[in-house]
């Protein structure tokens, strides 16, 4: 995933966002995805990497339609090789819708 999103031509910027606990203390919004950026058209990006037999939680389900339906950003939930295929479309769409 980071290799795709380092090298398509769609992405201006994109980070990894990490979450999770240490102990006691709890780091990054709950329910945000793996990876998030911005492509060079403006679109906020979110993009969540799952495997084996990985489901997203609620909260994971909850971002990720708040920022389609709220926000109008652009959000992936990558759980296999088809998943990704599919992604590297999308991305390829906005290029070509520029």
């Amino acid at each position: 995933m980071k290799s795709l999103l380092e090298r398509h031509p769609a992405i201006k910027k994109f980070w990894r966002n990490n979450t999770g606990r240490r102990g006691y203390i709890r780091f990054g919004l709950i329910g945000s995805p793996d990876y998030l950026g911005f492509t060079r058209q403006g679109y906020f990006l979110s993009v969540e990497v799952k495997g084996g037999k990985d489901t997203r939680t609620e909260d994971q389900q909850d971002f990720a339609t708040d920022l389609m339906e709220t926000k109008k950003g652009i959000y992936a939930c990558i759980c296999n090789t088809d998943d990704l295929a599919y992604f590297q479309q999308a991305l390829d769409a906005i290029l070509v819708s520029d």
